[in-house]
């Protein structure tokens, strides 16, 4: 019980800022930002134009892992900046044989590393959510990682 309510504190808080990047995530033009203004690295740039916006989702899951059966499955998700365009965040819903997923990841970019690290947590609907450590992605790889990870997906801009 004890871990559930943990999880629970966790995914509330995890909301609560994600809210609050929400709220002040609105952009000037770059004419109206202050001088010396720091401005997102241009891989997260390139990331973000990529990614940015609203996608409707089919999947075709392989036998084992979420969906032990294997199957198909659809979704939605929404890709959107941070405050100042340094974070981009993902939201999927997914609709799977064995029944709906959310999904919530943080992407940004590490200089010193020359690496994207992502942040992310799998919430099965009537099931405890599943954090997924802090991972890094080499600049080079991200592409590639995307594609290889996410081979299932056909995404279609709405």
């Amino acid at each position: 019980m004890k871990t559930v309510l943990r999880i629970g504190l966790v995914l509330i808080s995890l909301i609560a800022i994600w809210v609050a990047c929400f709220a002040q995530s609105g952009t000037r033009p770059t004419s109206q930002l202050p001088p010396n203004t720091p401005q997102p690295a241009p891989e997260m740039q390139s990331l973000t134009k990529a990614l940015a916006g609203k996608w409707s989702t089919m999947y075709k899951f392989e036998p084992g892992g979420m969906v032990p059966e294997g199957g198909d499955g659809d979704g939605e998700e929404v890709w959107r900046t941070g405050p100042g365009g340094f974070t981009l965040m993902e939201e999927e819903h997914v609709r799977t044989p064995r029944g709906e997923v959310f999904l919530l990841a943080l992407h940004w970019w590490i200089r010193a590393r020359i690496a994207f690290a992502v942040c992310s947590a799998i919430i099965p609907v009537r099931q405890p959510a599943i954090w997924i450590p802090i991972t890094t992605v080499p600049s080079s790889g991200m592409e590639s990682s995307l594609s290889s990870t996410w081979s299932f997906r056909k995404a279609a801009r709405r």
